[in-house]
């Protein structure tokens, strides 16, 4: 896992580097660039969307009570953030036909995405938990 992860740091890196010179080089398309990213992230970026994307994926599928057991988020917040989600394209919501109704989350293809560019920078905090890391 440490080598798969290592990868993914360098490669995280390389690709920040090979974006920032690509705008760089195109100064008068990155002011649009930029608010179209900005517009497109304040769904994402708000406060437990990024921790619940990051679950469903590692989850697969998750219903609301495992979301709101794991997370430890009111019930009223964890909804209005699936919500936001959902309406994003990141989350697929599903009813099923039961007695109780159950409503189980999954990853849409923008949602899988999202997680699998996160899930280095999970790892990375994960690890900087464990270790301190020097300043």
């Amino acid at each position: 896992m440490d080598a798969i992860y290592k990868e993914a740091q360098q490669g995280a890196a390389r690709f920040s580097v090979a974006a920032k010179d690509f705008w760089a080089a195109r100064p008068d398309d990155t002011q649009a660039w930029l608010r179209s990213c900005l517009a497109r992230t304040r769904d994402l970026f708000q406060p437990w969307c990024m921790e619940i994307l990051f679950a469903a994926g590692i989850r697969d599928t998750v219903r609301f009570s495992e979301l709101e057991a794991l997370l430890g988020v009111s019930s009223k917040t964890l909804a209005a953030k699936l919500r936001i989600l959902t309406d994003s394209g990141f989350l697929l919501r599903t009813v099923h036909d039961s007695q109780p109704v159950a409503i189980d989350y999954r990853l849409t293809r923008l949602g899988k995405h999202t997680v699998t560019m996160a899930a280095p920078l999970f790892s990375f905090l994960h690890e900087c938990g464990e270790r301190p890391m020097e300043r």
